[in-house]
């Protein structure tokens, strides 16, 4: 079995918390000054740099992501091999390659270069939606879409 890293709360199972200290998993609730601590770091983690999926071979990750259109818009030429790409898309924060070998795509990543919103839970909440309206105000709705990719790939 695999434990993932804690993104927005600590690991735990069943119902109980867990940390690991040294080479040991000991219940966190023994630790509360770490626990402490550890509140404070998940709580103030920047949205972007969480990961929308995580726990994916390296052509499965960049499968989920339209990087053509990172290169686009980077003005770079598109590197020949899925490393090159993967280097370019971790430089920029767009994918972490995690402890255990396999990728992660976060959610900055996942709202600008999705290929498809639907495939990530809480960026797609976060899809443009661009609605136009017949005249100066707002009564009348002539057009109401929501976009199902990422947001530079509008």
């Amino acid at each position: 079995m695999t434990v993932t890293r804690a993104a927005r709360q600590p690991a735990s199972f069943e119902n109980k918390e867990y940390i690991r200290i040294e080479s040991y998993t000991k219940p966190l609730e023994d630790y509360p000054e770490i626990q402490s601590r550890l509140w404070k770091i998940l709580q103030n983690g920047h949205f972007e740099e969480q990961y929308a999926r995580q726990n994916l071979e390296l052509a499965e990750a960049l499968s989920l992501l339209g990087h053509g259109a990172f290169f686009d818009m980077m003005g770079i030429p598109q590197p020949t091999t899925l490393e090159g790409v993967a280097y370019q898309l971790t430089e920029q924060g767009c994918l972490v390659k995690q402890d255990n070998a396999l990728y992660a795509i976060t959610n900055l990543g996942a709202i600008l270069f999705a290929e498809r919103l639907a495939d990530f839970s809480r960026p797609s909440l976060k899809a443009p939606r661009i609605v136009q309206h017949e005249g100066t105000n707002r009564r009348v709705t002539l057009k109401d879409k929501i976009a199902t990719g990422g947001r530079a790939r509008i």
